[in-house]
Order: structure tokens, then C-alpha cells, then sequence
């Protein structure tokens, strides 16, 4: 058994930070020998902080499946690319909409996170965090000018909503790649996410519990894109009042992430008194 959290809006606080409760909870799980690890949307880059500060010892799912990363060889162990050919359909049926996307693209070796510019809300505040913490990978680019000798790690767009275009693109793309729509839990805009297909967070548990040789996870999770582990999970939980809750998915419920849901039923499971 393992047990597999999302991040925002499940295991970190509103603020996007971990409370020293849930940071000492998982390194008594640690000391227990009992099995945690992390499943998010978030890249390597911002999600790091948060693996080193619980000292996680098995493998994490990055990207919603689309990245593993082993904490313990500090090295991405799989990584899942969209080819030249597909992205330049999606973004050209992004620019077709008035949309211009934002890039996660890999070049000889090198990540880099490009943009046009920031059109709405959402995307100046993404971007912003991404430059106060100095993300070297974010490059403003004047258009999308892409071959086929980069590979591609997801394209995104971030709006209020994407009611008038969302079914057209899925019909179009189901097939080629993986599709995941989630709201932000910061900024309340959301994202779109074109990735690898066939990937996503559930994906990402069963490759998990292979590699480490388990034969089941119990999950936490807040939003649409963590339902595909929840729903493969021996037991999924969400936490009260999430967009999962609001929206009426059945779960058993945890209490809030800012009242520390997950680290609270850990520590009632385990008998951890901090």
C-alpha cells in the first residue's frame, strides 16, 4: 500500500505552502516505514521544493502523469512527449480561437516554458509567480516558430472558461492526446492542457505501483484532474468543500487543506501524535 496526494488544493494550504503539521506528519510516516508520495499537475521545477521539504522516497507524478521522477536518483525516470506534427494543429486551432497557448517545449536538452505575451488574469498571474521565483525556463517568444527537432511536454491555455471551443477540441483530439481541463486553485481561471495521450494522473499511481511493486494506493485529491486516480484508488478521499465536493463526485471527505486535511487522517490512521 501506498498513499498518493495531490498538491494544490489537497495537500497545500491555500497560500500553495505546507503546513509544518503536514511536513512533520509525512516524515513520521517516513520514520514508520509507511509509503507517501505526491501526484500533480506541477512541473518538476515548482513542485521540487515541496518533495525536498517531506523528504519523499518514492517515486512522484509531475505534469498529470506526463513526468515520473525518482527523488531518491534526483532524476526523471519517464517522460512523455507530443510530437511536432500534433502540436502544430493545436496551436494553430488555439490561434484560429484568438488563444495563444503557452509552450512547454524540450530542445537539445533544455526545457523552456514559452509565451506571446499575457492576455488575461489567469496568465499574469502564472507568469508572474513563475518570474518572482526566478524560473529561468520561462522565455517570451515573438510567435511559435517550432520543427521538428523539439519535442513537447504539454500545451496549455489558461482562460475564464472554455465552454466555446472545449467539445471541438476534444472530438478533434481525444484520440491523439491526453486532454485535462482543471480550474486553478489560486487564480480561479482554466487551464486546458494538451498532453501525451493516454496519460493522466491514474496513468501515472499504476506506473508507480509497478515500480515499487504494490499492489494498491489510497488517493487525495481536490479537482477533475485527479479523478482518474481517485476513481482507480483502493480508497479516494477529497477534501470538504473542494471543486470535486461542490461538483457532487462521492468520496469520503477530509477536512479542509487549510485545516490540514490529509496530514490529519494520516495521523489518525497511523496513531502519529505530533
Amino acid at each position: 500500500m501506498i498513499y498518493i496526494s495531490d498538491l494544490d488544493g489537497t495537500l497545500l494550504n491555500d497560500k500553495a505552502l505546507l503546513s509544518s503539521y503536514t511536513i512533520n506528519t509525512i516524515k513520521q510516516l517516513n520514520n514508520k516505514g509507511i509509503k507517501f508520495t505526491i501526484a500533480t499537475a506541477r512541473s518538476l521545477y515548482s513542485a521540487i521544493g515541496f518533495i525536498e521539504q517531506l523528504d519523499l522516497q518514492y517515486p512522484c507524478v509531475l505534469r498529470n502523469g506526463t513526468v515520473i521522477y525518482d527523488p531518491i536518483k534526483k532524476k526523471i525516470i519517464k517522460e512523455y512527449t507530443l510530437t511536432y506534427d500534433v502540436v502544430k494543429d493545436i496551436i494553430n486551432d488555439f490561434l484560429s480561437f484568438g488563444i495563444n497557448p503557452i509552450v512547454h517545449r524540450r530542445y537539445e536538452g533544455k526545457e523552456t516554458v514559452e509565451y506571446t505575451g499575457a492576455y488575461n488574469e489567469g496568465e499574469k498571474h502564472y507568469l508572474n509567480a513563475r518570474m518572482l521565483n526566478i524560473d529561468k525556463r520561462i522565455t517570451k517568444v515573438s510567435s511559435y516558430d517550432y520543427d521538428a527537432s523539439s519535442s513537447f511536454i504539454s500545451i496549455s491555455s489558461i482562460e475564464e472558461n472554455h465552454d466555446q471551443h472545449i467539445d471541438q477540441l476534444k472530438e478533434k483530439y481525444d484520440h491523439l492526446c491526453g486532454i485535462h481541463c482543471y480550474q486553478d486553485n489560486y487564480s480561479k481561471y482554466y487551464w486546458l492542457e494538451f498532453t501525451y495521450p493516454e496519460v493522466s494522473k491514474g496513468e501515472g499511481c499504476q506506473f508507480i505501483l509497478d515500480t515499487i511493486s504494490e499492489d494498491e494506493y489510497i488517493a487525495f485529491g481536490d479537482a477533475f484532474n485527479d479523478l482518474s486516480m481517485l476513481k482507480n484508488a483502493e480508497k479516494g478521499l477529497i477534501p470538504i468543500f473542494s471543486q470535486l465536493h461542490r461538483e457532487g463526485e462521492v468520496y469520503d471527505l477530509l477536512a479542509t487543506n487549510n485545516d490540514d486535511g490529509v496530514a490529519k487522517y494520516l495521523s489518525m490512521e497511523h496513531g502519529i501524535i505530533l
